[in-house]
């Protein structure tokens, strides 16, 4: 009889709905950068009603979930991920259940979507093999273009800047050629990272910025999205390719641009973000002991042959662009070092989970 009764409690009609926290939305840059993250690395210990795969965008939410019970969840391919199933074995009551299912993302149609678009989600769930119906929900999907930096979840804010290191790309082919026309000023001969002085690693960015001023990219305002959240933030940011092909970059694409840059001669960069801003910072030390920053929105800010030439041993005048740029990132820093709404975003560290959106 008890056993009956256990059951008979396991399939009854359970209603259940799909669950998400991201206000409908999925930000693929996100989603591609964060791929290679491990599953734990996601779990929410603190919040004892989740249970599977929590990378995942969406879950199943229900009450009352006895123990021993099967769940399998069916999720129907769309333009963005495919079909796939997920069984989840609950090991303990649960009062409240937000069960996530395991997405096999579609990485290429994410990589390519360069504008919103809907997609339709439909679950089906079973529980000890009893079928519980499908529901269907509409999400969309933001442009490769857009970064999640912030979310309100249980009415917390949620930092998730961190995800600005994904357009960091020090690996994407156009860099190499940038650090050839580097080498083409003749400010350095070679890039040695940190093996020379602290002169030696101000000559080799100075040899970036001059090759970034030949190809004249100039600053632009543009940095909103088209969406419309008080739950979810985001931040327009282009990709290298975007950026040199229309020769034009905000403040965080000038400064994830040459992060990439430095980054793949050996130094070490940091993002700056400040309310409204971000500029870039970069050790002039291995150890980290010092730092500098600059400001790159100051790219194309004086006409190439209004430039003073640089000397043989890279020393630059005053009133060059880039001397410019460096003290106006040491003044930006220094009035925002005590705002509690400005933080740093250390690349290399970031780069141990957030890997770049590969071109």
């Amino acid at each position: 009889l008890s056993f009956i009764l256990f059951f008979s409690c396991n399939t009854k009609k359970i209603e259940w709905t799909i669950f998400e926290e991201s206000d409908s939305m999925i930000f693929p840059s996100t989603v591609l950068s964060s791929a290679q993250m491990n599953e734990s690395d996601f779990a929410d210990t603190s919040k004892i009603d989740r249970i599977g795969n929590q990378k995942s965008w969406f879950a199943i939410s229900m009450s009352d979930i006895k123990k021993n019970t099967q769940l399998v969840i069916k999720v129907k391919e769309s333009p963005f991920w495919e079909a796939s199933e997920t069984q989840i074995d609950i090991s303990n009551d649960m009062p409240n259940c937000k069960a996530f299912p395991k997405t096999i993302w579609k990485f290429d149609a994410l990589k390519s979507n360069n504008q919103s678009t809907p997609v339709e989600l439909t679950m089906e769930l079973e529980i000890d093999g009893k079928s519980m119906g499908s529901q269907t929900k509409t999400f969309t999907i933001r442009s490769i273009n857009e970064c999640l930096f912030g979310a309100v979840i249980d009415n917390q804010y949620e930092d998730y800047s961190a995800y600005f290191a994904a357009y960091v790309n020090e690996d994407h082919p156009v860099v190499d050629q940038i650090l050839k026309e580097g080498l083409q000023t003749g400010i350095v001969n070679a890039y040695i990272g940190y093996q020379g002085t602290q002169q030696d690693v101000y000559n080799q960015i100075a040899s970036l910025w001059d090759a970034l001023q030949r190809r004249e990219i100039k600053y632009s305002s543009i940095t909103e999205s088209s969406q419309t959240s008080n739950k979810i933030f985001s931040q327009r940011v282009r990709l290298i390719d975007d950026a040199l092909n229309n020769a034009q970059a905000n403040c965080v694409d000038g400064s994830v641009l040459f992060a990439s840059l430095i980054r793949a001669i050996g130094l070490h960069p940091v993002l700056v973000k400040i309310p409204g801003h971000m500029f870039l910072g970069y050790y002039l030390d291995e150890e980290h002991k010092e730092i500098d920053f600059l400001e790159t929105t100051m790219l194309g800010s004086i006409n190439q042959n209004q430039q003073n030439e640089f000397d043989n041993l890279g020393e630059i005048e005053s009133i060059n662009s880039f001397n410019a740029a460096v003290q106006m990132g040491r003044k930006e820093f220094n009035d925002n070092k005590d705002n509690e709404e400005a933080f740093t975003i250390d690349i290399k560290e970031a780069r141990e989970i957030i890997k770049p959106i590969s071109h």
